[in-house]
């Protein structure tokens, strides 16, 4: 036998959606140049194959699917390298398989349901070789990306508070990265609560169910955790549930981010405020893994036991059982993993995993000469059953590695049946989440040899474009959504059966008994390794675990909520226990789970229906201000709203781990308060580096994923697979029909996020003088009601109280949000009231206890205050102070009176500062002293816009040298990030907006070049992607319009790209975008005051404009008396003005 002739093998064929798989003898063709054809030894069956059989992700059919295996290396193609036959692990638009005279479809570039599978050089992790493949193959897709969500995309830091919405696979992956970066509460929130225990085994603190409330699961997270998690997960792919895990974050620097992968075109639609005020919201693949380097790095972890796969495995089945793997993923009797086996008898086929390396080499030698025929579950069409066919496997072409599948998984990601992936062709062998024995190899691998044992990978590492090489991001662009996956890289399958070409799956195809697939999409994992258990770390337990791991970066005495324990969830349950989570609560409507969840790590675990009000609520009550990170691992929208509204406020992360083709409609004021959102993919994990550490991880008894598998069929069975695979997603859907539904959920939200808001933008400002006593009248423009000019009034301003100061105004600029307010759109806005928060003045006199500030100091009033005594002036990562919030949202100072009267009636105090007037009283905590040296009529533009603009780009989105920035919309705020670009040392700063008079100023200021959106018939996105060959570092949204800011997060590079909105959008609107916007690894941020902590920070920001390091006096273009104020409105109304500064 030469590597150049084919192998017939048994594969699981999915030849239509919506039908069982079919075990057929299918043709795998040879591994061509730097492809690699692997003998799969394990996969495991993910809720992402099962989207593909369910229709739900649209894929060509027939296909064979499998993205989590492991394997040995058969043979590889010319130029392969990093892998050889006998090691354990393709895209020129061919396929491998052929089954019955029909090409058959790869899938994801790995098709792991198939005995043999070929795939690309750089879609293969060459791992451990004692790595047992039935554990390790979990890391090639599902717990690699929940375990990297959490350590890779969110960074979760020791003692944060993490919440996972979704307790399967990947979300119970997303637990252990939460535990293994040291969160010390970990909620897991599901509808299933039998997820629970596991969740709970796995690291979760906490579990909640959303149904248990009557109130919005995001909400319940917020009381348990106080302001929110620090991390959220969406580990479902729901849209509505991404909006959750956003809202539940702490609301000025919770991340929160995306896992699960929603169905094709479905948008997230949420309130930018939830990003204004400085959440962070990520997305991720495959955990942000660089897959060929971590993936090795994973199964290496495993092995040393620093987390288990495991209790991800709650199923081992052999091949022919396939379909009974997919039933019991739906049924919800496992937890996404079920892991087939190649063989019941791969002893006596290759020997045993761990035989001798001669016999592995003849055997390779023999199998490298023919087409090996075997079984294979083929995809003949979408929405039919898989049908197990004899097909035939090619030998391995150059860079290829030929892998004898021991066992894989049944994912939802294979479920093409139903769920079709985009791009899928079929006929296809399914499978993803697969691990076996290198059978032989191509040309030029080098990677892994025949015998390694491997893990094929669904999200490859190639090692050479920008995303592998960026650390920040595990995405490829050799991926199934960069790049189809349904046949190799010569364009050309391995697979065929009946004389048709069968298409890859992912380009792993672990539904067949061997899988061809290319080098870089193989990791060689520890000989050791039981491929039947490892298997589940090719995808589900990878997902869950490094969405806790690396997207959340759960921190050690974090709280944890982890939403939906199936496979993944339970993974991310494991994920946030390694991080240390001290908290992990696993959310599910199936009590069933919940001793499983604990057995892994869940600390708690709770059932949404065992509450009248909505889960998030729950979880907030559970935790105080709601979990440090929360992981949606199920894939509904309300589930990922849910998850992100039980996030700490301002803290909190959240990361969708479930996979969600659908778009999510959530109010931005869950971000805006500094929740961050997340998606992950894979757990962040780069596959090909980190599979293998997971793989030792779990040796080592880090973690046990043989807990995830519920069911172990064999390999024929696989559509039984599938059947319980869906049939457990009836449960998973439960979750998402929160009693109080969406629209309820978003409203409660509103009412307390706007609340928080009105606080932030309305801060009082107070200090009292103990020897003034004298009511000062003075002249102030007061706006009687909404919508009419200001009058110039003579008002009486009364005596500083305790802790207050009163200050004489010299200057004040005129701002939109002034204006925002005047117009009656603001909701929160009180009348009679006088406005203004951009000033400068001398303080006239202070009340009883002031001491920082003193009569004739040169001050600036600050509308966001700051005690330098409540927990979020103590936390580095926000500006948010909460002392005076509730007052000053209501238009008084803290003791709840105004300081103001007019014609006998109480005027309103605005934002805490009402600098249209000449006198103001201010709380002690929102004024800072100044240079007495500063002219006032120009620093007191650094009360707000210059701020706000200038510390978006240092501060929030932290722009670095050489980096590439657009901004959209260039007024007072826009050209101040500009500045703020330049000087953080941009090499290219892009300014867009419609008027062209701008341009000459923004170039001023340090714009490389400017655009008008109008001078292309294409969006302004796509006009940005094609000018800066992907997109650009950073964009910020200077404007406040909903429709701009979904441009600029699309105009990002995907893989790092950040934005930042720092508009404020009219009360109501709320953005609507494609979750994999996010979670191909994209960041949305807010800014509010550009993150400063004012009453540190202004001082030095005008001392930087004494050293001209800054600029201010350009901002200023007209100057007026303080009774000209309505001219000044008009001025910036029309366009004429950058900023009118006042006079008294």
């Amino acid at each position: 036998m030469t590597m150049d002739e084919v192998i017939k093998c048994k594969a699981a064929v999915l030849w239509e959606a919506n039908k069982p798989f079919s075990i057929e003898e299918v043709e795998v063709a040879p591994p061509k140049e730097h492809e690699v054809r692997i003998k799969v030894m394990a996969t495991g069956i993910c809720r992402s194959d099962d989207h593909v059989v369910t229709g739900a992700l649209v894929m060509p059919f027939p296909i064979i699917l499998g993205h989590e295996a492991a394997g040995v290396v058969e043979s590889v193609g010319q130029g392969v390298t990093s892998v050889k036959p006998g090691a354990g692990l393709m895209p020129d638009g061919t396929t491998r398989f052929t089954c019955k005279g029909k090409a058959i479809y790869h899938f994801l570039g790995t098709s792991t349901f198939t005995e043999y599978t070929v795939l690309h050089e750089s879609a293969v992790a060459k791992i451990d070789s004692a790595a047992p493949l039935e554990k390790v193959c979990l890391i090639g897709c599902g717990f690699s990306t929940g375990y990297g969500a959490a350590l890779q995309t969110a960074k979760v830091e020791p003692g944060s508070t993490c919440a996972i919405f979704g307790l399967g696979g990947v979300g119970l992956s997303v637990i252990m990265g939460c535990k293994v970066a040291g969160a010390a509460r970990i909620i897991a929130v599901d509808i299933n609560s039998d997820k629970f225990a596991k969740a709970k085994e796995l690291g979760a603190t906490d579990c909640v169910n959303p149904k248990d409330f009557n109130k919005p699961v995001h909400q319940v997270l917020m009381e348990m955790t106080g302001e929110g998690v620090d991390y959220s997960f969406e580990v479902i792919g729901r849209t509505d549930t991404m909006s959750a895990a956003l809202a539940c974050c702490h609301c000025n620097y919770g991340v929160s981010v995306i896992v699960g992968v929603p169905p094709a075109a479905q948008n997230i639609t949420f309130d930018p405020m939830l990003l204004f005020t400085g959440r962070s919201w990520k997305g991720s693949v495959f955990g942000g893994w660089k897959s060929k380097d971590a993936v090795p790095k994973l199964v290496a972890d495993y092995m040393k036991k620093k987390f288990v796969l495991d209790p991800l495995i709650t199923h081992t089945l052999p091949w022919t059982k396939i379909n009974e793997g997919f039933d019991l993923l739906r049924a919800g009797k496992s937890l996404d993993r079920r892991v087939l086996m190649a063989l019941p008898n791969d002893s006596l086929a290759l020997g045993t995993p761990r035989g001798s390396r001669s016999v592995g080499y003849l055997w390779t030698a023999l199998a490298q000469l023919c087409v090996i025929r075997c079984r294979a579950a083929v995809a003949w069409a979408p929405g039919k059953p898989l049908s197990v066919e004899e097909v035939e496997v090619a030998p391995p072409k150059a860079g290829e590695v030929r892998i004898k599948i021991v066992a894989t998984g049944i994912c939802h990601t294979d479920d093409i049946l139903k769920c079709p992936l985009p791009n899928v062709e079929f006929p296809v062998i399914p499978g993803h989440e697969g691990a076996g024995i290198v059978e032989s190899i191509g040309q030029g691998v080098t990677s892994v040899k025949p015998g390694d044992k491997v893990i094929p990978l669904c999200l490859p590492q190639c090692g050479e474009c920008s995303f592998c090489q960026n650390p920040e991001s595990n995405y490829c662009l050799k991926t199934h959504f960069a790049e189809p996956q349904n046949l190799l890289p010569d364009k050309t399958s391995r697979f065929s059966c009946k004389g048709q070409q069968i298409h890859h799956f992912l380009w792993v195809s672990t539904f067949a008994e061997y899988t061809v697939v290319p080098e870089y999409a193989v990791a060689k994992i520890d000989a050791a390794a039981p491929l039947d258990k490892v298997c589940l770390i090719g995808c589900g337990f990878s997902t869950g675990y490094g969405a806790a791991i690396n997207t959340a970066k759960v921190k050690p005495g974090s709280t944890c909520a982890v939403f939906g324990l199936g496979g993944v969830g339970l993974s991310v349950v494991m994920g946030c226990k390694a991080a240390g989570a001290s908290r992990i609560i696993a959310v599910d409507i199936n009590k069933d789970k919940f001793a499983k969840a604990k057995e892994l790590g869940a600390t708690d675990c709770i059932n949404p229906k065992d509450f009248k009000k909505p889960v998030q609520e729950v979880l907030t009550e559970m935790t105080g201000h709601g979990v440090d990170y929360s992981f949606e691992a199920i894939g509904h929208a309300d589930t990922m709203i849910a998850a992100l509204a039980s996030c700490n406020t301002n803290t909190g992360v959240c990361v969708m781990v479930g996979v969600l083709n659908s778009e999510i409609s959530i109010d931005p004021v869950l971000l805006l308060t500094g929740r961050t959102w997340k998606g992950t993919i894979l757990g962040g994990w780069k596959t090909r580096e980190c599979i293998p550490k997971l793989v030792s991880s779990y040796l080592e008894g880090k973690f046990n994923s043989d807990l995830l598998i519920t069911h172990t069929l064999p390999f024929a069975k696989v559509n039984e697979g599938f059947e319980l695979l869906r049939a457990g997603k009836r449960g998973v859907g439960a979750l998402q029909q929160n009693p109080s539904g969406p629209s309820a959920s978003l409203g409660a939200l509103h009412v307390s996020c706007i609340s928080l808001l009105e606080s932030y933008l309305k801060t009082i400002l107070i200090r009292n003088r103990k020897f003034n006593i004298d009511v000062i009248k003075c002249k102030a423009a007061v706006a009687w009601e909404a919508g009419k000019p200001l009058s110039i009034e003579e008002v009486e301003v009364a005596p500083p109280k305790a802790h207050e100061v009163r200050i004489k105004i010299v200057a004040t600029a005129v701002c939109h949000t002034d204006a925002y307010t005047l117009s009656g759109a603001d909701p929160e806005g009180c009348f009679p009231v006088i406005l203004g928060h951009e000033g400068a003045g001398i303080v006239e006199s202070v009340g009883e206890g002031v001491t920082k500030v003193k009569k004739g100091d040169t001050v600036i009033p600050l509308y966001i205050p700051q005690c330098g005594e409540c927990k979020f002036c103590k936390n580095p990562k926000t500006n948010l102070c909460q002392k005076i919030r509730i007052t000053q949202g209501k238009g008084v100072m803290p003791d709840g009176t105004s300081r103001f009267t007019c014609k006998g009636k109480q005027i309103y105090h605005f934002m805490g500062t009402s600098t249209f007037s000449e006198y103001t009283v201010v709380a002690d905590i929102s004024v800072a002293k100044i240079d007495a040296a500063a002219p006032l009529d120009k620093v007191c533009l650094l009360g707000c816009g210059i701020s706000t603009g200038y510390g978006a780009a240092v501060n929030t989105a932290k722009v670095e040298p050489g980096s590439t920035c657009a901004v959209f919309g260039l007024g007072g705020v826009g050209l101040a990030v500009i500045m703020g670009c330049k000087i953080a040392g941009a090499s290219r700063i892009i300014g867009i907006d419609i008027n062209k008079d701008k341009y000459a100023k923004a170039k001023e200021f340090g714009a490389t070049e400017c655009i008008s959106p109008q001078d292309s018939k294409k969006p302004i996105q796509e006009v940005l992607v094609e000018m800066t060959d992907g997109g650009v570092d950073y964009s910020f949204e200077c404007i406040g319009n909903v429709g701009v800011m979904r441009a600029a997060l699309e105009a990002c590079h995907k893989g790092w790209g950040v934005s930042v909105i720092v508009g404020v959008a009219a009360a109501g609107q709320e953005i609507s975008t494609r979750p994999f916007q996010l979670v191909t690894g994209r960041t949305w941020k807010g800014t509010a005051f550009g993150g400063w902590k004012s009453v540190d920070n202004v001082p030095k920001l005008v001392t930087e404009y004494m050293s001209k390091k800054i600029k201010v006096d350009e901002f200023v273009t007209h100057t007026l008396p303080s009774d000209k104020i309505n001219e000044a409105f008009e001025l910036m109304h029309s366009g004429k003005s950058i900023r009118t500064v006042l006079k008294f």
